[in-house]
């Protein structure tokens, strides 16, 4: 019975994730002592700790876990590490940074940088994104602080989302350096909060705080700091209650089109990032960030 369960599971998986699932030995690939496994990655940008049936992925690229390429793809290789693992259900993301659960672009990253540099960083934003919006497992966004623009793309793509109450906000505020969000992202708020919100969101570059968010079905839950992790234990149960495999497969029927419409446009969106990350109007305002950001530290 069990091995008739897993060979569904492994049915569902892309052929990358089945060559990760036949490098495994026999003990991960049965789950069976996977139990509170604990492992850092060489970079040292994430932290990832193994449950029973789930996995929570630590972000800690210090200051502000800003994306970068490295981080881009070692977050992909992570989320197809735990979908790999037949004994993972689920995937929580959150930050090991206090009160701060992504600044978003890394800046220095983005400035002064060729088209194929920053159209190389992108495709690999988009396989992140597309690995994480179209898992079989179950995800939830434990947004511990500030979460800024791409970090807010990520905590999107996660089926649940819960934020911290203070003073902390969530963004897509790309409009304010002169960036037009691309047509993916404009999707998934429009998914996420419907169209009017949307609208107001991305043309404003609205920032919400966790209660605001709230209210406009950006989060589903706004909870004290020392009762996030507890929360978003009780939001995996809820998910993981509902059977594996016809759960991952609802999940990927109804975001099916979405996914594909990426997958088909990734190459235009692309070469528009990199026409607008490069434009005089987006290094000018990525300059001024910079300096004022040198001259707090």
């Amino acid at each position: 019975m069990f091995l008739n369960h897993l060979s569904i599971r492994i049915r569902l998986l892309t052929p990358l994730q089945r060559n990760i699932l036949c490098a495994n030995s026999l003990g991960e690939l049965t789950g069976l002592h996977i139990r509170h496994q604990h492992y850092s990655n060489g970079t040292g940008n994430f932290r990832i700790e193994k449950d029973k049936d789930f996995a929570v992925m630590y972000m800690k690229r210090r200051p502000a876990n800003g994306y970068s390429l490295d981080f881009v793809k070692e977050m992909t290789a992570n989320i197809l590490d735990v979908e790999g693992d037949p004994a993972m259900e689920g995937l929580v993301i959150t930050s090991d940074i206090p009160k701060l659960f992504s600044g978003g672009l890394d800046f220095k990253m983005a400035y002064q940088k060729p088209k194929e540099e920053m159209m190389e960083f992108w495709r690999a934003f988009q396989e992140a994104f597309l690995v994480l919006y179209g898992t079989r497992l179950a995800t939830v966004a434990a947004i511990n602080g500030h979460c800024y623009a791409a970090g807010a793309v990520s905590a999107l793509a996660c089926d649940s989302r819960i934020m911290v109450k203070g003073p902390y906000c969530i963004t897509l505020n790309e409009v304010a350096i002169g960036v037009v969000i691309p047509f993916w992202i404009r999707d998934l708020l429009r998914c996420t909060v419907g169209h009017r919100q949307a609208e107001r969101a991305m043309q404003l570059g609205t920032i919400y705080n966790a209660e605001e968010a709230l209210r406009i079905g950006m989060v589903d839950e706004a909870v004290d700091e020392d009762k996030l992790m507890d929360s978003v234990r009780e939001e995996m149960g809820r998910f993981l209650k509902i059977q594996g495999v016809p759960r991952a497969k609802c999940k990927q029927e109804l975001r099916g089109k979405f996914l594909r419409n990426l997958r088909e446009r990734r190459e235009e969106d692309a070469h528009q990032m990199a026409e607008d990350a490069t434009s005089d109007l987006v290094q000018n305002n990525i300059a001024a960030f910079l300096a004022s950001r040198s001259r707090r530290e």
